[in-house]
């Protein structure tokens, strides 16, 4: 009679009691608390004292419009002198 081998687990296979992310603590971490405590406190302190979220929401707001507004034209007048610079002289090629 021959003895028994040594069992060959699946390594894809969870062992017994352990939790499947269980060597991925980071992750875990960062998956299941996003926040750090401390943050996490001080959110809390500015809901019980009834702050507003962020204070600088509506100024980055308008410069984020204002910049998107600015690119805009810019990119317009852009074109149109290309356009113009196209129509006078034809063998030039595209800007």
């Amino acid at each position: 009679m021959t003895a028994p081998g040594p069992v060959v687990r699946d390594a894809a296979a969870p062992a017994r009691g352990r939790r499947p992310d269980e060597s991925m603590t980071l992750l875990r971490e960062v998956t299941e608390r996003p926040l750090d405590p401390g943050y996490a406190q001080m959110a809390q302190r500015r809901a019980e004292a009834g702050q507003a979220e962020s204070r600088r929401a509506v100024p980055s707001l308008v410069a984020l419009l204002l910049v998107a507004v600015l690119l805009g034209a810019a990119t317009t007048v852009a074109v149109r002198s290309c356009e113009r610079r196209s129509r006078r002289w034809p063998r030039a090629g595209r800007c």
